[in-house]
């Protein structure tokens, strides 16, 4: 595999695994799970005969480093294979697009309408194509409205990762992205936890993340106040963080009057959430002890 300015370039053999995805499976046995990007200069039935044939094809794609996945922009016969000689040109115009209907001078007349939806009603009959021998239940099948249907992760240029944010199982999803825009969110198959499986919630995340209802700000109502203030979250991130070192500092005990060493505070007083997983409980124990704070809880004890 080799990279330039952003584009890294793999060889393999293609596994398809549904319309416009695939898996790249190179000659080591690494393996990355790729989409087909919407300006690629091919289509699924070219992707269809390379996964066939057992073609080996260099694939030109993008993806952030050390990752297993990202989209592909350009898939062609790998040119120091013998049946290089067989495969589209890289310049040719995509096998499997359609070109639409033909229409003559008379395709603005009533009649030659109805010609025209006859004409595609009778390309689009599965019948004939399987009598010629095509796969009833593959490109037999597909009609021209089928053909124009696009994936929606075909104009993510990243993918990114992530974890769910709802409950403390921590499963690992990909984040599909177009420049700052999330296009769509998945489990993550590398994940021994999750295996790239998501809940109903796990799996409604780019809702939550996207909803023009999320909240992005905090409500503030400051000491003897009778209103409440937009605050930024950055601000109230600060503030927190502010106060908890002003009452640590204040209230820090370092020894009894016996003299017993106790290096504690008794103002401040920790309640974790549900949903934080193991690793961010430890995270924030070691911390908060590191304080001092003796009152450490989390809810699921409670």
């Amino acid at each position: 595999m080799t990279r330039a300015a952003g584009v890294q370039v793999a060889r393999g053999r293609i596994v398809l695994v549904q319309e416009q995805r695939f898996r790249l499976v190179a000659e080591g046995g690494r393996s990355l799970r790729l989409t087909l990007a919407h300006d690629a200069p091919l289509g699924t039935d070219d992707l269809r005969r390379f996964c066939e044939e057992g073609t080996p094809v260099t694939v030109a794609y993008t993806g952030e480093p050390g990752l297993t996945s990202g989209v592909a922009h350009r898939v062609v016969r790998d040119p120091s294979s013998a049946a290089s000689q067989d495969g589209p040109a890289e310049d040719t115009p995509p096998a499997g697009r359609p070109t639409g209907l033909r229409r003559g001078q008379g395709a603005a007349t009533s009649n030659g309408r109805r010609l025209a939806r006859l004409r595609g009603a009778l390309r689009d009959w599965a019948l004939p194509r399987q009598l010629r021998g095509q796969d009833p239940l593959g490109s037999a099948a597909e009609s021209e409205g089928s053909r124009r249907l696009r994936p929606r992760l075909e104009e993510a240029d990243r993918v990114g990762t992530s974890i769910c944010p709802y409950c403390a199982v921590g499963c690992a999803q990909l984040v599909y992205a177009r420049g700052n825009d999330v296009l769509h969110v998945e489990g993550d198959p590398r994940s021994p936890i999750n295996q790239g499986t998501l809940c109903p919630k796990g799996s409604a995340t780019i809702g939550w993340m996207t909803s023009p209802q999320r909240l992005t700000t905090v409500r503030y109502r400051a000491p003897y106040a009778d209103h409440w203030e937009e605050k930024p979250l950055e601000w109230a991130m600060d503030r927190i963080a502010r106060l908890v070192k002003q009452t640590r500092d204040e209230t820090f005990v370092r020894q009894l009057p016996d003299g017993v060493v106790v290096n504690h505070t008794l103002a401040l007083a920790e309640l974790g959430g549900a949903t934080l997983d193991n690793e961010e409980n430890y995270l924030i124990k070691k911390l908060f002890t590191a304080l001092g704070m003796v009152q450490v809880e989390n809810q699921a004890r409670i």
